[in-house]
């Protein structure tokens, strides 16, 4: 980039992101000790402290609008049988990070692809959107945090709203950067399937880990029959994460009701009692259904009305119910209690052999399932951040990785691994860094860019007054002609290689 180039946009970097920056880090000091322990402790204090106070002060503040935002009394979804915000902000957390594959180290949160329209436009991030809005437009005021990292955030912000109790287990390293051209589509867990091959295979996780996961992840929000085809709240208590609930009614087995559930663009649904799918053991594997798929002919009225989507799920028992058309806004249980369903991913848990141990220790065992369920969380959302570049896992011994900042000094176009010179470490990490001071590229860079800003405006105004020293000498002149400012080169001469979709 030339010269002049590199100043005229640092120094627009500086005119937009700096006033900003500055309020939030005044922000930040103004805060009470309280206050800022508060804020400190969604972060790895190692990660967090050794930030620069502004990089720290964009961080806490994200964390700060978030946390307001889930307590507001938003509602992601009218058709909730709550007002709320946070587990949608959890639902987008998880799913941001669940698209990591441990084969080729790509995707997962990352890179916040989550963001991309052909990742929102998913069947499996159906009613995603509110979400990503939401974490948009909170990142948009504090822009030298990536979407990336405040959809993390996020949803750590919310399981503390929500009332998980082991905030310590959750703790984020940021760094994550953001893929402006980049999707992951059709790598997200089935909810028809047996979880174990995804959770264990692309994703790495034991099955203790997985089984964790599913039920921890299903101890609050709903499901939606215009989003997902499913139908009603995980638990009771959907805005509870505590006391769990998840497996000890799993384990009810007269509690369940098995359903198909064909809704409707009208806003209505039919349900239809069918036998239990897991009575004569695993079932078969299903494909995922597509909103509009015609394969929806259990249904009676699917006969001669096509239905937007139909599935299969579990009701408790409690919900009675005549088979028929209910409105999809209102319970279709006689005595008005919220319906609790469950999907038949959640069913595999108990059903199959590998995974059933598990869930029945944290039915019996709380502690030790809130304990697992937060580190198997915090490994999920940290998957990937150790590679360079889209895929991999690091940076070969002797190498460092290095970012190429886009021209607005915020976002990465792409990274390589260089070989380090003899005796040295570079910051911004390889391979082998710990778990305390990895992920910091971003950062590195972009104080790498402030630093440049800083001289840059300090030429600035050394030019500025040798040219007014010299109009000064000249004054009473005719004066210096001015040739016209050279039109700064478009942005669309930086362009990313790497990025694309796979």
């Amino acid at each position: 980039m030339p010269h002049s180039r590199l100043a005229g946009v640092l120094l627009g970097l500086v005119l937009t992101v700096a006033p900003a920056a500055a309020q939030h880090e005044a922000w930040w000091e103004g805060l009470g000790d309280t206050e800022r322990a508060g804020l400190a402790a969604f972060f790895d204090a190692a990660w967090f402290d050794a930030l620069a106070p502004g990089a720290r002060a964009d961080y806490a503040r994200v964390a700060f609008l978030l946390e307001g935002f889930a307590t507001s009394g938003a509602d992601s979804n009218e058709h909730d049988n709550y007002v709320g915000f946070a587990p949608l902000l959890f639902r987008a957390s998880f799913h941001s990070s669940a698209t990591y594959d441990i084969a080729t180290g790509s995707a997962g949160s990352d890179g916040g692809t989550l963001f991309h329209p052909a990742e929102l436009d998913d069947a499996q991030n159906a009613c995603i959107e509110p979400a990503t809005t939401a974490l948009a437009d909170i990142q948009a005021e504090v822009p030298r945090v990536s979407k990336a990292d405040a959809a993390v955030i996020g949803g750590v912000v919310a399981l503390h709203v929500l009332g998980y109790p082991r905030l310590d287990l959750l703790r984020i390293t940021g760094g994550r950067r953001d893929l402006e051209h980049v999707a992951y589509r059709d790598r997200l867990p089935s909810a028809d399937d047996d979880p174990e091959p995804r959770f264990t295979a692309q994703l790495g996780f034991s099955t203790m880990e997985l089984v964790a996961l599913i039920g921890g992840g299903h101890e609050v929000g709903s499901a939606h029959g215009l989003c997902s085809g499913y139908i009603g709240s995980w638990t009771p208590t959907p805005l509870q994460w505590m006391p769990p609930t998840f497996f000890a009614d799993l384990f009810r087995d007269e509690y369940w009701k098995w359903y198909e559930i064909c809704t409707y663009k009208n806003e209505t649904a039919y349900y239809l009692s069918i036998d239990d799918p897991f009575a004569d053991g695993l079932p078969a594997e299903e494909h995922d259904e597509e909103p509009g798929d015609p394969d929806a002919l259990a249904c009676p009225i699917a006969k001669s009305k096509a239905a937007f989507i139909c599935e299969e799920q579990a009701i408790a028992g409690d919900c009675t119910f005549e088979d028929g058309l209910y409105d999809v806004g209102a319970t279709p249980c006689a005595d008005g209690r919220d319906l609790v369903f469950r999907l038949k991913s959640d069913f595999f848990l108990r059903a199959n052999p590998a995974l059933a141990p598990h869930a029945a220790t944290f039915r019996d065992d709380p502690d030790l399932y809130v304990e697992t369920f937060g580190v198997a969380y915090h490994k999920l959302t940290h998957l990937g951040l150790e590679r360079c570049g889209m895929m991999g896992h690091g940076c070969p011994d002797g190498s460092s990785c290095f970012s190429t900042l886009a021209p607005d000094g915020l976002h990465v176009l792409y990274e390589d691994c260089h070989p380090d010179a003899p005796g040295t470490q570079e910051p911004g990490g390889s391979g082998d860094r710990d778990d305390n001071d990895q992920h910091s590229r971003e950062w590195y860079n972009l104080s790498t860019s402030a630093s440049i800003v800083a001289i840059t405006l300090l030429l600035v105004c050394g030019v500025v007054a040798l040219g007014l020293a010299a109009a000064c000498c000249l004054m009473g002149g005719a004066g210096g002609a001015r040739g016209p400012d050279k039109a700064p080169a478009s942005a669309d001469e930086h362009k990313d290689e790497k990025d694309g979709a796979p």
